[in-house]
């Protein structure tokens, strides 16, 4: 079954167009940024006095964690 493309799909891939984002992916780069993303929602959690632990958060599981979400937002769609 094909799906439709959503219009938020289409306007990242028209922002991607217009800063020429194709080419090679660096897994290490998108590696090093989702670490620092991770520390950088423990600081904010810390400024409002909450605890939060990312330090066993994988890349990984920010893909299956995507993967599962997408699988729900379709199974809700197609029913």
């Amino acid at each position: 079954m094909r799906l439709p493309i959503s219009p938020a799909a289409v306007q990242a891939f028209r922002a991607l167009a217009r800063c020429e984002g194709w080419g090679t992916f660096s897994p290490s780069s998108m590696r090093r940024a989702f670490l620092c993303a991770c520390r950088t929602l423990e600081q904010q959690a810390r400024a409002r006095g909450e605890t939060l632990d990312l330090s066993g958060l994988t890349v990984y599981d920010l893909r299956h964690g995507f993967g599962a979400e997408i699988s729900a937002i379709i199974s809700e769609q197609a029913f």
